[in-house]
């Protein structure tokens, strides 16, 4: 007799379910290993943290545009995933302090995933570069871009918005599930993670 050939049932792409259920995919992640994905996810987050520095920095009056470009794509991949290494590690570590059980690959994991609507501020923050180019990384006033221009920076910003928004409520419903707490212990964990980011970012800045 011939042996029937087995099918392996494989559930929706963690690619496509993140977006709406973060709960169930970081679940999902976690069986198939702690690193899946891990790369794109930091190249996604690295493309995102440099080019929002860049901008902040005014990197413009500096180097030119085509040298942040390529810096962006050299630095985004080991810059994003030595950020999520650090953002996991104190989402762990704050996490326990609410009597959270997450290790810090899990909460790694939580932190790269949910990163994934950064994808959002990606497209429209490069669709305003191709716009403005240079002039995205050196000191500006929207208004003075004129009406068009100035659509496309309010754009951009609106993008970023959306997928700062979007990922911040993943994070805080996955972070629950590997937490194994309520919702209002996992908010509190990420609002200290952003305060310590945030202060830490404005040091940095000053420096």
């Amino acid at each position: 007799m011939r042996k029937k050939n087995k099918t392996v049932k494989t559930g929706p792409s963690p690619w496509i379910t993140e977006w709406l259920h973060p709960r169930t995919t970081i679940q999902a992640v976690l069986k198939l290993k702690h690193q899946y994905g891990m790369v794109w996810l930091g190249l996604i987050f690295g493309i995102h943290a440099f080019l929002s520095r860049a901008e902040l920095g005014h990197y413009g009056k500096y180097v030119p545009l085509w040298v942040i470009l390529a810096g962006a794509l050299a630095l985004a991949i080991p810059g994003g995933l030595i950020a999520l290494l650090i953002q996991g590690s104190l989402l762990s570590f704050v996490g326990k302090w609410f009597g959270g059980k997450a290790s810090q690959d899990e909460a790694r994991a939580v932190a790269a995933w949910s990163s994934l609507p950064v994808l959002i501020t990606d497209v429209f923050k490069l669709l305003t570069i191709s716009v403005l180019g240079i002039n995205y990384f050196l000191p500006h006033d929207p208004p003075a871009f004129g009406v068009l221009n100035s659509f496309f920076y309010l754009l951009g910003w609106l993008g970023g918005v959306i997928g700062l928004v979007w990922s911040l409520i993943l994070k805080v419903a996955a972070l629950a599930e590997v937490h194994q707490f309520n919702m209002w212990k996992s908010a509190a964990t990420v609002l200290i993670y952003c305060v310590f980011i945030t202060a830490l970012s404005l040091l940095l800045l000053r420096a």
